[in-house]
């Protein structure tokens, strides 16, 4: 009776841990009075019982799909900007410099590291934007720039006008002769009234009539 309720609690175990057989499975009593289940067709002359086990369902294993990690090292390469240019410096004016400029303009120097490709450009950034039109000198004039203190940068642009370099930001201070000061380095003659800018119409003075002509 042990034996009975031993094996049937294991058959089952037994036979899911056991490859899905396409041949019946076959059941009998040895001499000793055990229960043995087998594939093989018994030899001895012993009652044999045959099994018919009902189909296992078993499901397909998932496809995984390979990684082609060539492609994938290929994506990433495409995605990062190439380094062309090592260096990229303001050469003139230099950090901080304060310089003179009444015609509101003034001249800048740039040097990179190669040399700036035909296909590229330099592009003037005032102030935290772009500045006037590129140029592939390396020395050109900014002009219609206002007197006070301006941040400059310089970036070089590819040919679609994308920025792939920029070189670090300086400061400047810009300065104008006053109108007090242009006169007081050149004073005002009659002729200039209304001429120059420092001697307008208004401040021209009235001649003053001669000492024999006074009271007449």
């Amino acid at each position: 009776m042990f034996a009975r309720l031993l094996l049937s609690f294991f058959l089952p175990a037994l036979l899911i841990g056991q490859p899905v057989f396409a041949g019946p499975i076959y059941s009998y009593t040895d001499e000793n009075g055990q229960r043995v289940y087998t594939d093989t067709l018994p030899t001895q002359q012993q009652p044999t019982t045959s099994l018919k086990l009902k189909p296992v369902n078993s499901l397909p294993a998932t496809p995984v799909k390979p990684v082609n990690k060539l492609n994938k090292a290929t994506n990433e390469q495409k995605t990062e900007r190439p380094q062309i240019y090592s260096q990229l410096q303001i050469i003139n004016p230099t950090h901080d410099s304060t310089f003179l400029a009444n015609e509101r303009s003034f001249s800048i120097t740039v040097s990179s590291s190669p040399p700036l490709l035909p296909e590229h450009s330099y592009q003037l950034w005032l102030d935290g934007a772009a500045f006037g039109d590129s140029s592939q000198s390396t020395t050109w004039q900014a002009t219609d720039i206002d007197r006070g203190t301006h941040s400059l940068a310089v970036h070089i642009l590819n040919a679609a006008g994308d920025s792939i370099a920029h070189s670090d930001s300086i400061v400047i201070h810009l300065r104008q002769t006053t109108l007090a000061e242009r006169r007081r380095i050149r004073p005002c003659q009659l002729d200039d009234y209304g001429k120059r800018h420092e001697c307008p119409l208004k401040d021209k003075p009235t001649p003053k009539r001669p000492w024999w002509r006074i009271g007449l």
